[in-house]
């Protein structure tokens, strides 16, 4: 499997206050395919017609793999009814891609869909807010008999089952009102749902003449609804039509819709809403060339949410990448010890998106923290935290970097950010500890972009960064991983186990045979460079292949020896990593050579381009 829906390019927001050259020589905005970096300045609707819905917007979904996503509440969330006629079926050609629809099929006698016994969570007899029912549906056949047309595809009713049962409100849908190649929505049912212990069915009824597939049911409430209003969507197309004219619009990476969605289940009533809002995004901006269709996002909080929790918001915002950030470096965050545990809990962040974006065959990307935000006590990281931070995101996977934020600003009287660059769109040459911070953010994007075509093509397989982890490293041909130390660059003391601060993350091509580790060293106080020292196992081979892919350098060794190379302060680097008896060329007659303790330096011989053949120690 290869997730690469590349090649990313920039978001700017509404504003370009920077010249091209400040820009691009920090972010390589105009390099050659692959990994992209963003500039990520707000993007958001400017008023509070568009924000209401986002915001605001409450839909409560309902269809067969998912009957728990309507409700917050598992008290809330009924069953689900069939006819004999009715039976669930898998349809590949839906937007949202559910693993599953209702389809009944044409001929069948009065069949019927009930989600039965619902309670709405927010409901109350204060609250008489209206509801508003409706499905995402299409036809099986194309009609050209006219009658049909004009007959009754189906009908929406809404009935309190409290009551043995009674109707509450319905409406038909017409065959003219659906499509045979595309689901669509129906019109809706208005309807107030009383207070919350009253147990509502929703019913979808048809008549046998046309087939029918259902996607799901949904309610949304007011704010929801207006998104389906001729009066927004003309606004909102008014409004995209402003936006995208704009100098800006060669830059755009994607359109931010909203920001910080949490991935909970109060919150998770928004996803459908986002989608909605992401599907309205997509259609318009089919009129403007050089725009990928699916360029929306919605920003989620990168926390430890359980992956399932993603995975839906994934699924339910129809949104073609994930989008995150994670800031954990807080004016407390002192010391190396303060620091190893924030970079943990990014990681362990990470791997709940990582996984997430991973099933559902999305890329990710993250904001790295590179401000200072006084008001939420985040403190100005320095260049090596920064460093490694975009390091962290490469080795699991993410195939975008973005920092937050690029321009600094005022947030009130007594706060501000310290972005890249300046209010008047200089870059940042000496930040708070006398660094020099936009150097130091363009030589790790350029070391990410000289990797990039080749991190395009690989997904994240699993990660560590202890050594009582390293068993999630399982390689092909039974390679693994079976220690790590750290060394002191200096003192050339070794670390205690508490001590060695690295990561490894473990990638693989898409077709899962060719595997690459990507080694970081997480210390990132001056002069904390380390020498990472990795010992591998293989049942199957006795030699091992490990090629550098940024610097053009390759060892083998045997699997009874120590591979080790020294690593700046939050510095990483990726490896490829397979069975050395399997590399073809001249280098099997050479093998002998290689004796426990040594390493071979395989790129003078094979690669015209390199130095001569050299056997050293494995310490370099």
């Amino acid at each position: 499997m290869r997730i690469n829906q590349g090649p990313f390019k920039i978001h700017v927001g509404n504003t370009i206050n920077t010249e091209n050259d400040v820009r691009d020589s920090l972010l390589q905005a105009n390099g050659h395919n692959g990994l992209r970096f963003a500039i990520w300045d707000a993007a958001y609707m400017d008023t509070s017609l568009f924000l209401l819905p986002l915001r605001g917007g409450r839909r409560w979904l309902y269809h067969p793999e998912c009957r728990w996503h309507y409700s917050r509440d598992a008290n809330c969330v009924g069953t689900e009814k069939f006819d004999a006629d009715g039976k669930i079926e898998s349809d590949a050609s839906t937007a949202l891609q559910p693993d599953n629809v209702i389809h009944v099929e044409r001929g069948t006698d009065q069949a019927g869909f009930i989600a039965k016994g619902l309670r709405d969570p927010y409901a109350s007899q204060q609250d008489q807010a209206t509801r508003f029912f409706r499905v995402r549906l299409k036809a099986d056949q194309v009609f050209n008999e006219g009658h049909l047309k004009d007959s009754v595809l189906c009908s929406l009713w809404v009935l309190d089952s409290t009551r043995n049962p009674m109707l509450i409100d319905s409406i038909n849908i017409m065959v003219r009102e659906v499509d045979t190649m595309n689901y669509v929505q129906s019109r809706a049912v208005a309807f107030i749902p009383g207070d919350s212990g009253r147990k509502l069915d929703y019913c979808v009824h048809w008549p046998n003449h046309v087939g029918v597939r259902i996607d799901y049911i949904a309610i949304d409430n007011d704010a929801a609804n207006l998104l389906g209003e001729p009066r927004y969507i003309t606004s909102f197309t008014e409004y995209m039509d402003r936006y995208l004219s704009q100098d800006s619009r060669p830059y755009l990476f994607a359109f931010r819709l909203e920001d910080e969605v949490e991935t909970d289940r109060v919150d998770s009533l928004r996803y459908p809403v986002i989608g909605l809002f992401t599907e309205l995004v997509k259609n318009h901006v089919k009129n403007y060339s050089g725009i990928p269709s699916d360029f929306c996002t919605t920003s989620i909080t990168s926390s430890t949410y359980p992956v399932y929790q993603t995975r839906r918001f994934l699924h339910e915002t129809g949104h073609a990448f994930l989008l995150t950030d994670c800031y954990r470096l807080y004016d407390a965050t002192v010391g190396e010890y303060a620091v190893q545990q924030s970079l943990r809990d990014i990681i362990l962040n990470y791997r709940n998106i990582a996984t997430a974006a991973r099933d559902k065959e999305k890329p990710w990307m993250s904001l790295g923290q590179v401000s200072r935000y006084g008001s939420v006590h985040l403190r100005e990281p320095n260049i090596r935290e920064i460093t490694v931070q975009a390091n962290i995101m490469a080795a699991l996977g993410a195939k975008g970097v973005g920092y937050y934020c690029f321009f600094s600003h005022a947030i009130s009287p007594v706060d501000s950010v310290s972005g890249l660059v300046d209010g008047n769109g200089r870059a940042i040459h000496m930040d708070s500890y006398e660094e020099d911070k936009a150097a130091a953010v363009r030589a790790v994007n350029m070391k990410l972009e000289k990797i990039g075509p080749t991190l395009m093509q690989l997904t994240w397989k699993n990660d560590a960064r202890n050594v009582t982890e390293l068993d999630a490293l399982e390689l092909n041909d039974s390679i693994r991983v079976t220690n790590v130390v750290t060394r002191d660059d200096t003192t050339e003391v070794l670390d205690p186990e508490n001590g060695r601060y690295f990561h490894i993350g473990w990638l693989q091509n898409e077709e899962e045979t060719e595997d690459y580790l990507y080694i970081t060293n997480m210390r990132t106080q001056r002069d904390s460079g380390r020498t990472i020292e990795l010992s591998f196992a293989g049942s199957t081979t006795d030699y091992i292949l490990i090629e550098s892919v940024d610097q053009s350098k390759a060892w083998v060794i045997g699997t009874d020896t120590t591979f080790a190379e020294a690593f700046e302060p939050g510095e990483g680097r990726l490896y490829r990593v397979r069975d050395a008896t399997r590399f073809s060329g001249d280098l099997l007659d050479t093998l002998t050579t290689v004796t426990s303790g040594a390493i071979f330096d395989v790129y003078g011989e094979h690669d015209p381009a390199g130095t001569s053949n050299a056997c050293h120690s494995a310490d370099g």
